[in-house]
């Protein structure tokens, strides 16, 4: 009897530290853990090391709408060392991810403005909106354009545009606030 006992506490034992040690990972809070040392980094000027921790919180996370926060970061790294293709396209991934942010938009309208080709992307939206009239996506691009190169009215204008055009769009929230700043 005192002898079964023994297996029997021997036993639960083994299924209750199974149980306590090996809790199953979480990916997307450690993307998150990942992302947040990124940005230590980053603040801190390992730039190498910030790179490689924005990078393992979007493969651990590669298509949710948080990662779009990571490409952001990862962007906004790029952009301050001035490697302006890769901080492009992590603004664009950022966008395709979870185009409700505004900031993501405007990271990629200040990047032209830096590379000297934001000029050339208004043209290219301009001309996207005399094809169609309806196309909110280059609304917003050209109504940020103009606030980026500080013709506020053309800015408003269009921004206001597009809120008439996509009036249900969380998007549309953060773009009305914009435009109070700039009015």
């Amino acid at each position: 009897m005192q002898y079964q006992s023994i297996i029997l506490i021997v036993f639960c034992l083994f299924f209750m530290q199974g149980q306590i040690f090996s809790a199953p990972i979480n990916a997307a809070n450690n993307a998150a853990l990942r992302n947040n040392k990124g940005i230590m980094y980053m603040e801190m000027g390992y730039y190498n090391a910030a790179v490689n921790e924005f990078k393992i919180a979007i493969a651990l996370n590669p298509n949710s709408l948080a990662s779009a926060t990571y490409y952001n970061n990862l962007g906004n790294l790029y952009f301050k060392v001035q490697d302006y293709r890769n901080a492009r396209d992590c603004y664009k991934q950022a966008i395709r991810l979870n185009p409700v942010f505004l900031t993501y938009y405007r990271n990629l309208i200040k990047l032209y403005d830096k590379q000297g080709t934001l000029k050339q992307e208004l043209q290219t939206q301009l001309a996207k909106i005399q094809a169609d009239n309806k196309n909110s996506d280059a609304i917003l691009y050209a109504g940020l354009s103009y606030a980026q190169l500080g013709n506020k009215k053309e800015a408003v204008n269009y921004l206001k545009k597009y809120t008439e055009l996509e009036k249900e769009q969380l998007l549309s929230n953060s773009v009305n606030l914009y435009i109070k700043e700039l009015e």
